[in-house]
């Protein structure tokens, strides 16, 4: 990963003026309903979520915004482990999304919107599950659709999301991924300030997608720009309007985190995330349990013992979770460098630098490295 929406709900607001055929979303009651099931997914309550799905199905049996929308629900449900019968249900929505977009009339907005985001999202999803090449045809297909829509991110909102991702990614993240480097030149170039500036706007003018912004803006700042001052202002206006998901709970205490501001790891967010059901929260809330026991209690035999509990719950989670799990391994190689266990401490700063996705968890890791 991006291991989260690349084109999440970028479809949901078809901008009927663009082309000849009108969009559904000139019927006010549609809007609506999907405003409120996309609040409800991204504030963990799936039951509410899924009656105002459900009321969307009623009134647009055969649209592709059903399964578009059963797809994302899946999605922040288990985000971000997609995986088994769990990923088989996902990609088996986006499948649909894509034949029923194709099945309204050519030149449709909502066709176009529709088979652009799913589309997006498997390439997304291969690329995470090594699948290159499926990635890669994915991509171009959505990229061919995607093309329509610079051309209209200045008038019509909506489109800031998917031009800004397209213009930030294209550049950094073959940077990130060199494998890519020898595939993007068949599109046309990016720019990462042009792309952040994009995403900014959308987060203030989009209706539908801005959450999705605020994501991913948070997600650059952190690991890509090395930037968390940056990255928390996203960060905390998405806890104060979704303070049950997950997901914005670890981004927050990650935020932090990397600016070295430890008084701030919440203990009430760390505590929820032990005690979720899911293996990958309660990875990441004994990781920062972890380290606030290391640096702000000096509590090092604790801590040592809550960072091995966060990398045997990553021993199941073998796909998932790096980033935190470089940051176990440093928390390991500081805690038994301090103990005078230097062959420890070697061996788990080496496995931090080579688990790590940015440039600070290195440094850090070479500095006790002896």
């Amino acid at each position: 990963m991006i291991r989260h929406t690349v084109f999440v709900f970028i479809c949901l607001l078809g901008i009927s003026s663009a082309h000849a055929q009108v969009s559904m979303f000139d019927d006010s009651e549609t809007v609506e309903l999907v405003k409120n099931a996309a609040n409800h997914i991204y504030g963990m309550n799936n039951d509410s979520a899924q009656y105002y799905i459900d009321q969307v199905q009623d009134l647009r049996p055969n649209h592709p915004i059903v399964p578009m929308m059963e797809a994302v629900r899946v999605l922040w449900t288990n985000i971000p482990v997609l995986q088994g019968a769990v990923f088989d249900q996902f990609n088996g929505y986006l499948l649909t999304t894509v034949e029923r977009a194709q099945e309204l009339p050519s030149g449709n907005p909502d066709a176009i919107f529709f088979e652009m985001s799913a589309r997006g999202l498997l390439a997304e999803y291969y690329a995470d599950r090594g699948a290159y090449m499926k990635a890669f045809n994915e991509a171009s297909k959505a990229y061919s659709l995607l093309k329509e829509g610079f051309e209209l991110s200045e008038t019509y909102p909506e489109f800031l999301f998917a031009v800004g991702l397209y213009n930030y990614f294209r550049e950094a993240y073959p940077e990130r991924h060199p494998i890519y480097k020898s595939l993007v030149w068949l599109f046309r170039g990016g720019d990462k300030e042009l792309g952040i500036a994009q995403l900014n706007r959308a987060t203030n003018e989009a209706i539908i997608i801005k959450v999705e912004a605020f994501v991913y803006l948070s997600y650059i700042y952190l690991r890509y720009e090395e930037n968390p001052a940056k990255a928390q202002g996203y960060i905390t206006r998405l806890l104060a309007e979704y303070p049950n998901n997950l997901y914005v709970q670890s981004k927050y205490l990650e935020a932090y985190y990397s600016a070295k501001e430890y008084e701030k790891l919440d203990p009430d967010l760390i505590a929820q995330l032990r005690t979720s059901d899911k293996k990958y929260y309660q990875l990441v809330g004994l990781l920062f349990a972890g380290i606030r026991a290391e640096i702000i209690k000096e509590d090092r035999l604790t801590a040592i013992q809550l960072y091995s509990e966060s990398l045997k719950l990553g021993e199941d989670l073998p796909e998932y979770a790096d980033y935190y799990k470089s940051l176990a391994h440093l928390g390991l190689g500081r805690s038994y460098h301090f103990e005078g266990d230097q062959a420890q401490a070697n061996y788990h700063l080496a496995e931090a630098i080579s688990r790590a996705e940015t440039s600070d968890v290195k440094e850090e890791a070479r500095k006790w490295m002896k």
